[in-house]
């Protein structure tokens, strides 16, 4: 299918909020069920109890530290699902580049160890304030990082990085340490992430040549003056 069709284009945006969101459920439902297993062993704890049998204190501290530790998770994780959810409260906002990289990495992550790679960050200490859709950039920039995941294998490591660019603009770098071979399904997922730049009134790279894609770099303009 056309990567710039309408079609396409309505199902990509279903697809990603979907693949995010039944992600970070995944992963919520995990604290659950290690929570509930650490219950099972209270409750195997508390019957020795109940039968005046012995307990040892330093392995119910260690359980209820195990238990606190997966509340702190799945918290983290909820807020995480939540500020992506807001993510398209509003088409046009003011983003924390920074801040909304570091999110989509986060979330990107467990997609990473499905496929065996994983994911590092090269970000500058301080923050970068742009008004664009939150909810586009960061699909555009999740596409690409599961774009080059897919095709990880030696060094299984992809590098996903911010800078200014000149005039006060910004540049996305995501990288592969593997070579990227052109496809028929990643020219439909280039068609697709530049069609989200050029929504954002940005660009699309890809380096180094004709038959690679090991590096795709995303433009944003700078924010317009008040």
């Amino acid at each position: 299918m056309d990567g710039t069709s309408d079609r396409f284009w309505q199902e990509k945006n279903l697809a990603f909020f979907g693949a995010v969101s039944a992600s970070l459920s995944h992963e919520i439902n995990n604290v659950f069920t290690i929570i509930n297993e650490l219950a099972g062993l209270l409750d195997d704890h508390m019957l020795r109890l109940d039968q005046d049998l012995p307990i040892d204190p330093k392995k119910l501290k260690e359980i209820s530290e195990k238990i606190a530790k997966q509340v702190r998770r799945g918290e983290a994780l909820v807020k995480l699902l939540n500020r992506f959810a807001h993510s398209a409260d509003h088409w046009i906002a003011e983003v924390g580049l920074r801040e909304m990289l570091e999110r989509i990495v986060t979330i990107s992550q467990r997609f990473a160890m499905l496929n065996k790679a994983g994911i590092q960050t090269q970000f500058p200490g301080d923050e970068l304030l742009l008004r664009t859709s939150p909810f586009l950039l960061q699909q555009a920039v999740f596409h690409c990082i599961r774009m080059e995941l897919a095709a990880a294998d030696t060094k299984r490591m992809i590098t996903v990085g911010m800078e200014r660019s000149a005039g006060g603009g910004a540049l996305i770098l995501v990288e592969s340490a593997d070579p990227v071979r052109r496809t028929e399904e990643r020219d439909a997922e280039l068609a697709f992430i530049a069609r989200c730049m050029e929504e954002l009134g940005g660009t699309l790279e890809r380096l180094p040549g004709e038959e690679t894609i090991d590096c795709v770099r995303l433009g944003l303009p700078p924010a317009p003056e008040s």
